[in-house]
């Protein structure tokens, strides 16, 4: 699995070890490696993915594995097909970004909480500098289908730039662009605020996630810097220009919940309730 997912993992571990037989989705799971995974280490983990036309071998991979119909489930017409209120935890790794009706999809997600559930999300906004999926900086902030677009990409594939460099150059371009076109939705970071606000209270975790990665690295000594708001305010502004954003949700309750792990801020559970855990919050 790569860091995005073991980060999730581990969110989801703690969540479990307070909650013990939490109920965790992966919305998006593709392969479902983390699906898997949780549930070697004991957690009620399950996958949905549409399991869209670029990647047709994802579903034929998980038929073979004999995941597909119980863990994992297919995402048919718009509806995540399990029952209302039946999780704890939505977590999501760059799935956001590839939702055209987001509004919908927010309302499924919402639908398959538990009240008090948490929603986490890593994916990019518009703001991001680098384009993930073609490796070419600001290529999305470009208006499709246009002249200066596809030079602009010809010229920096010739330079060396750009993912999946086995194809040749002009249909590389042709079918990472139209690839760009038709499947990826970026939004601006207030954009997505105000679409989740709509269903859920509104954090963003990055700072936490930056620490996560740091003390896996060998930058692990920069991890305390984080204690000092000009530091953490750089590194995380940082890090959602050059990568993507962390979200959390939290869906209303009427009661609060007893345990909240430590990775969820402040400002979606109220100072008065105790938290637990090895990494702390963000601030809020």
């Amino acid at each position: 699995m790569d860091v995005n997912h073991h980060y999730l993992l581990q969110l989801a571990t703690e969540l479990n070890d307070l909650r013990p037989g939490a109920r965790i989705l992966d919305y998006g799971c593709g392969n479902a490696e983390i699906v898997e995974e949780g549930r070697k280490k004991g957690l009620n983990f399950y996958g949905a993915d549409i399991f869209y036309d670029p990647n047709p071998e994802t579903r034929i991979g998980l038929q073979a594995r004999g995941l597909l119909g119980d863990q994992v489930r297919e995402i048919r017409d718009g509806r995540i097909p399990f029952e209302d209120e039946s999780f704890d935890l939505v977590t999501s790794n760059m799935v956001f970004e590839h939702v055209e009706d987001m509004v919908a999809v927010l309302r499924e997600v919402e639908r398959v909480l538990r009240p008090g559930g948490l929603v986490v999300a890593l994916f990019p906004t518009m703001e991001v500098w680098r384009e993930a999926h073609t490796g070419l900086p600001f290529v999305h902030w470009m208006r499709p289908n246009s002249v200066y677009r596809r030079n602009y990409a010809l010229i920096l594939r010739a330079c060396g730039f750009g993912t999946f460099k086995t194809r040749p150059l002009t249909k590389w371009v042709g079918d990472l662009l139209g690839y760009l076109d038709r499947y990826v939705y970026y939004r601006p970071r207030n954009v997505v605020t105000e679409l989740f606000s709509a269903h859920f209270s509104v954090d963003w975790i990055e700072r936490h996630h930056v620490a996560y990665r740091l003390e896996r690295s060998r930058l692990r000594f920069c991890k305390r810097l984080l204690n000092f708001p000009p530091f953490a305010w750089f590194a995380t502004a940082a890090f959602n220009r050059l990568a993507f954003v962390g979200l959390v949700a939290r869906k209303p309750s009427d009661v609060e919940a007893a345990h909240i792990p430590a990775w969820v801020p402040k400002k979606l559970i109220g100072m008065s309730v105790p938290q637990v855990g090895s990494v702390e919050p963000d601030p809020s």
